[in-house]
């Protein structure tokens, strides 16, 4: 009688005592980074939290605009615009041909829309206000590289990448194609894939001016290749099959499979 007593007695103080809240959050493994943090974030409508993360994460990927870009969503959930749109134009800095927006068009409408929202600054009484000066267009490091070379990699840590290699192929297609011509390989840290890496090789093929040339590209997120000596149909159909190799870290294998079968 003395333990069924002792057993209630216990069982009346466990019941009594609080229980801990449960911490609404994403669920991540151990070790998860700030990307993945900031996306969890978004998708749970954190956004407060979620651009918090994206600065971070824009921190540990200084290359990447796509998290700027994000970064600005977040902010303009918020109705933060000022944030959003310096956000927006870091991204847009960053890589000028906005091939991390989902569309063409889409990065100058939303950066539009969003200055649009940002309350001016009231100017000082007795102050005239001055056009700030013309600038140059910025050159673009990859482009400004691949002038004076035949190769660019902009991250050498994710991508097993043998410049010297690449360099040595690059004079060998050269000298095979049909009217000697240039043959260039970019490996971006970006993490572009399908119709934006795309759209950044071609952006990168017409600022080299390269014409029939051929440009080669590799991302985190697959290959591409442009040139004006091929058909669209062909180019895609070859990147696509090397695409799986360049997402496993193997850019130098993926790039020279897509050289070797493109170069005519």
């Amino acid at each position: 009688m003395t333990r069924i007593v002792r057993f209630f007695g216990v069982a009346a103080a466990m019941a009594a005592m609080p229980v801990a809240p449960a911490i609404a959050g994403p669920v991540l493994a151990a070790g998860a980074d700030a990307l993945a943090e900031a996306r969890a974030l978004y998708k749970q409508g954190q956004y407060a939290k979620a651009a918090a993360k994206y600065a971070e994460a824009a921190k540990e990927h200084p290359a990447n605009p796509a998290i700027l870009w994000n970064e600005g969503f977040a902010y303009r959930k918020l109705g933060r615009y000022a944030e959003a749109l310096s956000a927006f134009e870091k991204a847009g800095k960053l890589d000028p041909t906005h091939s991390f927006a989902s569309k063409p068009g889409k990065y100058e409408e939303l950066v539009s829309s969003t200055r649009r929202k940002v309350k001016p600054i009231p100017a000082h009484r007795g102050s005239a206000r001055r056009a700030a000066p013309p600038t140059k267009a910025a050159v673009l490091p990859e482009v400004a590289a691949l002038g004076k070379s035949a190769v660019f990699v902009q991250e050498p840590n994710w991508a097993r990448v043998n410049v010297s290699y690449l360099e040595s192929l690059s004079g060998e297609l050269q000298h095979k194609s049909a009217g000697k011509l240039p043959v260039k390989f970019l490996v971006t840290a970006n993490e572009y894939r399908g119709g934006q890496l795309l759209r950044y090789a071609t952006a990168m093929h017409r600022a080299l001016h390269i014409d029939k040339g051929y440009l080669f590209v590799a991302s985190r997120g697959g290959a591409a290749a442009v040139t004006g000596s091929t058909s669209a149909q062909e180019l895609k159909a070859q990147s696509a099959r090397v695409s799986r190799a360049v997402r496993d870290g193997d850019a130098a294998r993926g790039l020279e499979q897509l050289a070797r079968a493109v170069v005519k």
